[in-house]
């Protein structure tokens, strides 16, 4: 097969597709036409866009042997490539996939039709050279028949042109036909359907003997099943519309509430092209059109749109979060919202750069609201008309459109927006606007009373000072809430730093749309006689008068120490209380620990830990608090064994920095092994690694470097699925091992540093 526009989004997944399924379909190997001078080109691109990509990363390995790339470009003579390149085409392929077109909706009528009509007939051309040609099969867009009166079906079938197709193209090339004239007269929104549907046109007058299949997508976004469920690369057209309205840069929407936006996803539509491509061709000549849609039933309504959208990017939050305030048609009272959420919006922003003498910060503004309006202008033609596509192929009755959004979401905030689902953001320097996002929480309804509000506003204030960005795995908390009844008393286990406890509480007072309440902090254990006798009295008025309690992590007991000083102490003097109690163990990583350097923070929980940080100027950096599985405890349970199921489920919660990484091949390198590699390598075993920007020359303390050499050994030491009989992960296994046990004088090195626990990880 020859698959031309590999490189794009859609092209990717075809590719996929068909290396995934080659045994299946019988397929020898696939060619790709890269857009390149010569083969080094072409295999520069193949390595840096193709081998790359994450779209590829669940196929067996080997899988590039069956892909072959050539040089050349569709719109150049002969598709630009060498003789020896034609000869290869011809004698070997039996069937051509062009996928390749420029999709940019304003780009100038004649270097469009250059592209996608001259493109379709290039290809065309090499197509009928080929010997064993059996069928080519080119990918064209369900926009190419405009929006129809009363909703009218749209067939498949050829759209109608003012005139011949050939005549149309020439006049184009020289210049004879103005570009608004054309898109007047054909009822087109833009360069891009109107060259499409010529494309079409020309390959079905010019198509001679050869068997051509036309496969019309509508809007291609991510994945919902293959390569994996969310996956995209592609930041145009409906991606678009969910980042600026997941990030808060998108505040008003020109389109129609009652409109329906038929949205595929790319899979889908891979599989119809290879399907099309591969199954019995039409007659000679023949001509065969398909559509690859959702269908106006499996439509999404811009109505669903706004709410799932927004929905989702309320709870997994990047940057300021949803600021949409108008959806209406275009018309005055758009353009009102308009000027005054973007252009005025933008304005403002920009000045406040200047004032501040900030001149990149303040173009940055302005361009971002020219994105804005250009989005708004260019989808309007597609978001104020309902298109009824039918399709002789339709998606299966399973495809559940809101589903498939939130997976659309999902994947732009992976891919697109490189956020981890599961670090969503609360709090630090990057999150949202730095300067009014405190407020903002304080501000926002349910926070609180006064207190709660003061209290949340100087916490946020600080943590923005001492930490980049500070996030919590989302979907781990809600699983766990999940399982916690409304009647149980929630007790959350943190860390022995100061610093857990009160991002603990940070957490309730900034979400609390968790329905999470903020929680009291348990005092430590009393001394024996009278003292001991006063705080069980204390502790069982804490336990009936608040739903939600925090207990901070007593240290291990030394050694031959009494058990009761510890964790198994305190469960005791809870266990006393005679309630039960759902614990959920949370874990707190961070870049650089404020104990490491000497500091000793306030185990209040509050206002103070951060407060105490930023008077010493101490940079935190990266910070994520996981959560375990819940464990209960009542007065049946053991608690010498649910200590250690706490402490096991803290370690699986707990994550590696990046910047831990970097110090730890800093302080013990290993020849040929870069950070990077160890990122991916540990996150292919199953490790959560965090991004970090710190970049701050640091070292780890030696029970931590320790721990996390020991840890990341282990995991080395057993095989991923990606690299099987790859011996450079054992190699570099034993390479890291640790030479000796922990420090002396440290009871275990394994809680002395985030992510230290990561060994111990499945």
């Amino acid at each position: 097969m020859l698959l031309t526009g590999a490189t794009g989004f859609l092209g990717k997944v075809v590719l996929e597709a068909l290396l995934r399924r080659r045994r299946e379909l019988g397929l020898d190997s696939v060619l790709l036409l890269l857009r390149a001078r010569d083969a080094a080109g072409a295999r520069r691109r193949l390595e840096a866009e193709i081998l790359a990509s994450e779209c590829f990363r669940e196929l067996p390995p080997g899988w590039e042997r069956g892909i072959q790339a050539l040089a050349g470009d569709v719109t150049a003579e002969g598709c630009g490539l060498e003789s020896e390149s034609r000869r290869e085409i011809q004698r070997r392929v039996s069937h051509v996939v062009h996928c390749a077109a420029s999709i940019e909706f304003d780009l100038p009528l004649r270097e469009a039709a250059a592209i996608n009509a001259g493109g379709a007939l290039a290809v065309l051309e090499l197509a009928r050279g080929c010997e064993r040609l059996e069928a080519m099969l080119s990918v064209s867009t369900a926009y190419v028949t405009p929006a129809q009166e009363c909703g009218a079906p749209i067939l498949e079938e050829l759209a109608p042109l003012p005139e011949e197709a050939g005549s149309l193209l020439r006049r184009i090339r020289e210049g004879e036909i103005a570009e608004a004239e054309l898109l007047g007269r054909t009822g087109h929104p833009n360069t891009y359907t109107l060259t499409k549907c010529l494309a079409e046109h020309l390959l079905a007058s010019r198509r001679g003997s050869v068997p051509v299949t036309l496969l019309r997508p509508s809007i291609v976004s991510a994945a919902r099943r293959f390569p994996f469920p969310g996956w995209i690369d592609s930041q145009a057209a409906f991606a678009a519309f969910v980042a600026g309205l997941g990030t808060g840069q998108l505040r008003a929407v020109a389109a129609r509430p009652d409109a329906r936006l038929d949205v595929v996803p790319c899979d889908e539509v891979a599989a119809r092209v290879v399907e099309a491509a591969l199954e019995e061709a039409p007659p000679a000549g023949g001509l065969r059109i398909r559509h690859a849609v959702a269908g106006l039933e499996r439509s999404c309504g811009v109505a669903l749109c706004r709410r799932e959208i927004v929905g989702y990017f309320e709870r997994h939050r990047v940057g300021r979060g949803p600021r949409l305030a108008f959806v209406g048609p275009r018309g005055p009272r758009f353009a009102l919202a308009e000027l005054l959420l973007h252009r005025a919006d933008a304005g403002l922003a920009a000045l406040r750069h200047a004032a501040a003498r900030r001149p990149r910060e303040s173009a940055s503004a302005r361009a971002q609201a020219a994105q804005r309006i250009a989005l708004n202008r260019a989808f309007a033609y597609f978001t104020h008309a309902t298109f009824d596509f039918r399709s002789s192929r339709p998606l299966d009755a399973g495809f559940d459109p809101a589903a498939y959004l939130r997976s659309v979401c999902r994947g732009v905030q992976q891919h697109l927006l490189r956020q981890e689902p599961d670090e969503t953001g609360f709090a630090g320097r990057s999150h949202g606007d730095a300067a009014a996002a405190p407020l903002r929480l304080a501000l926002r309804r349910g926070a609180g009373g006064w207190r709660s509000r003061s209290e949340l506003l100087a916490m946020a204030r600080a943590l923005r000072r001492c930490a980049s960005r500070a996030s919590f795995d989302l979907g781990a908390l809600e699983a766990g809430r999940a399982e916690i009844a409304r009647a149980e008393r929630l007790l959350l286990v943190a860390g022995e730093s100061g610093l857990d406890l009160a991002l603990c509480r940070l957490l309730a007072l900034a979400r609390p749309d968790l329905g999470i309440e903020v929680p009291e902090v348990l005092p430590g254990a009393s001394p024996a006689g009278e003292e001991a006798r006063a705080g069980a009295r204390r502790l069982h008025a804490l336990v009936e008068l608040h739903p939600v309690l925090l207990l901070p992590l007593p240290r291990r007991a030394p050694a031959g120490a009494d058990p009761e000083a510890g964790l198994v102490g305190r469960l005791r003097e809870l266990q006393a209380t005679g309630r039960s109690f759902a614990l959920l163990p949370a874990a707190v990583t961070c870049d650089r620990l404020p104990e490491w350097e000497g500091y000793a923070l306030p185990r209040s929980g509050g206002r103070a830990a951060f407060s105490a940080l930023r008077r010493a100027g101490f940079e935190l950096g990266r910070v994520h608090l996981g959560f375990g599985a819940v464990l209960r405890l009542d007065p049946a349970s053991e608690v010498d064994g649910l200590a250690r199921e706490i402490r096991a489920a803290q370690s699986a919660a707990r994550a590696v920095s990046t910047h831990h990484l970097r110090c730890l091949l800093a302080q013990h390198p290993v020849e040929g092994v870069d950070w990077r590699w160890l990122r991916d390598a540990l996150r292919r075993r199953g490790t959560r690694v965090i991004e970090s920007r710190l970049r701050a020359a640091g070292s780890l303390p030696p029970e931590a470097l320790c721990a996390l050499r020991e840890g990341f050994s282990r995991l080395l030491a057993r095989e991923a699925p990606e690299e099987r009989g790859d011996a450079r992960a054992l190699r570099i296994a034993h390479a890291l091992a640790a030479p000796g046990a922990a420090a002396p004088g440290t009871a275990s090195a394994a809680d002395a540093a985030p992510g230290a626990a990561a060994g111990a990880r499945p």
